[in-house]
């Protein structure tokens, strides 16, 4: 035996060693409790950890504390520990090869819990059925339930389960010799094990990862994840030294190494022994036996065959088929008996004649007719009725959405209403009554004897008389339009005439005030172009669009009123080289119940009444307005309206 070899066992048995040493006093420790505890809630939990630590070296008597804890827990009616033993109590049954007792025991949690206050023990439970048909060859059925369990896990956020089942997945594929989906379900399991720091877990992965390498013919990469293995078990402060020993051995007869693939896998024959692992002993045993083969030893490899096929048969199947036996011998039974039955009738039917048969059928049908007769008048009449009421529903619940779609209408006219309220008041209480306050004051000096003041600030102060009265008056204008619109009041009153006339009456109209910026008024209309609209609107939105573009263009700027004809409608801009308006504003504009208070750049007031006035009369016409602007670099403002002349 060579240094490196002695090594490794040396470390096997002592890493192994503490493992159990480790078991050994949780155990103690719980024993140690259940004799000073008195408590029948206490000492099912203390029966359960102990069910669960003894799975691996005592699994029967690990299943004997497993039953005590349930019965407490059914005298309890507590649904989710009696899931969360029986759980344990069925991988100790596996542990002992009693498969069908297991599955019993995993079966039971389906029957008996509660969703979602049991789903965590559910997933196990369908997790652990995986595992025993897997062992019992049935690779299909074992990953229907692996399927089942991933869900479940995933719904209560167990990423400890999750890592188990694609973990349980790669064994059901390495056991089909399906190895890539073996190795690729092992390596989803290692990364998630990894993350959530489960050391012992992630040691089984890096053995798993390198048994699939080994199949792949890639040895070097395998027993990089052995001793990856290894080094993650001694992290943990155990070794499952069996399947590293068998591990090693597959290695070594991968590598044709075939002396040390005797040493490895004959002690961990020897190791699955002492750990009482059926299913070891199995595994190492057809190893061995393919190691001998190689080497000619057929003798050897026969005998050691021999064995694996008796494993087999004793450890993986005999309880399964003791059960499935004594079922297909029930089943045989019972029918048989029923062709006895069936033998018997039928002899005895030879002496009826055949005017009974006759009679017989004929009562038979008679009896079928009025069955399907009563049962056709029930379904037609229940029909009748269904549909009646379907009927009846349907105009019920077609009236209540008729009444809220009115319901929401009247919110709607009444959340206007008080808009128009409220803005009605706000023009009357501050936007009116500022101009006023400005004649009144400025009057009052001129008319003062205390006072005297030379000729220019004397036409100073009377041109803000003037600008404030103009201001006033425009607003009181926009106002009765306004209120006229909403009243019902107003006359709609289309005819036919020349547009860019109408725009030059307005141009001519407001050119004062655009002097008074030296602001250029552009307009770009055929001369032919006539519209269909009311005029005296047309020429309220142009003077109110046009009076709102010099309010925000600085001095010595440009405004193009042009138009654009379009299929089935005209499109008249307004557009300005001034300030703009941002993306903000730009949403408010045209709704009464918001409130915008830009200056203009000469500090100029409004009260936005006159864009307002300008979408009334505008959709009064059937088209639409809107604004395309960018913080300084001005605004557009357009209108459409159908062309009745195309």
């Amino acid at each position: 035996m060579t240094f490196k070899k002695i090594t490794y066992t040396i470390f096997f048995l002592i890493t192994g060693i503490n493992g159990m040493a480790q078991n050994k006093a949780i155990i103690d420790s719980l024993l140690n409790q259940l004799n000073i505890t008195s408590a029948d809630s206490v000492k099912a939990d203390i029966y359960n950890n102990l069910c669960w630590n003894y799975r691996v070296d005592s699994p029967r008597l690990g299943y004997e504390y497993g039953i005590k804890a349930l019965k407490i827990y059914v005298e309890r009616k507590n649904i989710l520990k009696q899931c969360n033993v029986l759980n344990k109590l069925g991988i100790n049954k596996r542990n002992i090869g009693e498969y069908s007792t297991a599955l019993d025991d995993f079966y039971k949690i389906l029957n008996i819990a509660e969703i979602p206050l049991c789903n965590l023990e559910i997933a196990y439970a369908n997790n652990n059925i995986a595992d025993i048909y897997s062992r019992l060859e049935k690779y299909e059925k074992a990953l229907e339930f692996t399927d089942k369990a991933l869900p479940l896990f995933q719904s209560v956020g167990n990423k400890t389960g999750i890592a188990y089942n694609l973990n349980l997945k790669g064994s059901i594929y390495e056991s089909k010799k399906d190895w890539k989906n073996a190795l690729n379900y092992y390596k989803l399991g290692l990364e998630l094990r990894l993350k959530i720091n489960d050391i012992p877990g992630a040691a089984t992965s890096f053995v798993h990862i390198g048994d699939c390498c080994l199949e792949l013919n890639l040895p070097d990469s395998a027993l990089a994840y052995y001793k990856k293995g290894i080094e993650y078990y001694d992290k943990a402060g155990f070794i499952n030294y069996g399947l590293s020993y068998f591990s090693f051995g597959k290695y070594y007869a991968a590598k044709k190494d075939y002396k040390k693939a005797i040493y490895y896998l004959e002690e961990a024959i020897a190791k699955a022994q002492l750990m009482k692992s059926p299913i070891n002993i199995q595994k190492a045993n057809e190893e061995l036996h393919s190691v001998y083969y190689e080497l000619k030893n057929y003798k050897k490899a026969y005998e050691i065959q021999t064995l694996a096929r008796v494993g087999d048969e004793s450890v993986r199947r005999s309880d399964y088929i003791k059960k499935i036996t004594t079922l297909e011998l029930n089943y045989a039974f019972e029918q048989q008996a029923k062709q006895n039955e069936v033998d018997v009738l039928k002899k005895k039917a030879l002496y009826e004649s055949h005017i009974y048969k006759q009679q017989l059928l004929s009562y038979g049908l008679v009896i079928l007719l009025v069955v399907i007769s009563i049962i056709t008048f029930f379904v037609f009449k229940n029909n009748k009725y269904i549909v009646k009421t379907n009927l009846l529903l349907k105009a019920y619940n077609d009236e209540i959405s008729r009444q809220k779609v009115a319901i929401q209408i009247q919110n709607e006219k009444l959340q206007e209403l008080n808009a128009t309220k409220d803005k009605f008041f706000s023009i009357i209480a501050h936007d009116l009554r500022n101009p006023f306050n400005g004649i009144l004051g400025i009057s009052e000096l001129l008319v003062s004897p205390r006072e005297s003041f030379t000729h220019e600030e004397t036409t100073s102060m009377i041109k803000m008389i003037h600008d404030s009265s103009q201001h006033a008056f425009n607003l009181l204008e926009n106002l009765l339009e306004w209120s006229k619109a909403h009243t019902g009041r107003i006359d709609f009153n289309p005819e036919k005439f020349m547009l860019n006339k109408l725009v030059n009456e307005v141009i001519s109209l407001l050119e004062n005030l655009s002097n008074q910026k030296n602001i250029r008024l552009n307009y770009q209309i055929a001369d032919n172009l006539n519209v269909f609209a009311d005029r005296n609107m047309i020429n309220t939105i142009l003077r109110n669009l046009i009076t709102n573009s010099i309010k925000f263009t600085n001095i010595n700027g440009e405004i193009n009123i042009k138009v654009v004809q379009q299929s089935n409608e005209i499109l008249v801009h307004v557009c300005d080289t001034g300030i703009g308006i941002s993306e903000h504003d730009i949403n408010k504009l045209f709704k009464i119940s918001e409130k915008i208070t830009s200056l203009g750049t000469n500090n100029e007031k409004g009260t936005g009444l006159g864009l307002l006035l300008c979408k009334e009369f505008v959709e009064k016409h059937g088209g639409k307005i809107w604004v395309e602007s960018e913080l300084g670099r001005g605004s557009d403002f357009i209108f459409s309206l159908p062309d009745k002349y195309q």
